[in-house]
């Protein structure tokens, strides 16, 4: 799923390749809209991975450091609710 803004920017940007060639028929480099948009959901996706990870350790690493087992038990239910935030 694409976020909203990256969609508005792709809708406010997106020209017809035709615009695109040098009056010596050369062409400038294009990009389809559907591998834009893909490269827009890896990367958003890529970014959620690297929050899940850092919550994960930054959970761990408070469990550990100051010998909180509660939160450590719970942990699984602490990171699902995160990412169920991320993905709204």
């Amino acid at each position: 799923m694409i976020s909203k803004k990256a969609r508005k920017y792709l809708d406010k940007n997106i020209q017809d390749a035709a615009d695109w060639v040098d009056k010596d028929g050369i062409g400038r480099r294009v990009i389809l809209e559907y591998d834009a948009i893909k490269a827009i959901e890896l990367a958003e996706q890529e970014i959620k991975d690297k929050a899940v990870y850092a919550f994960e350790e930054f959970v761990g690493r408070y469990c550990r450091d100051n010998n909180i087992h509660y939160i450590c038990d719970d942990s699984e239910h602490y990171i699902n609710a995160f990412k169920g935030l991320l993905n709204k």
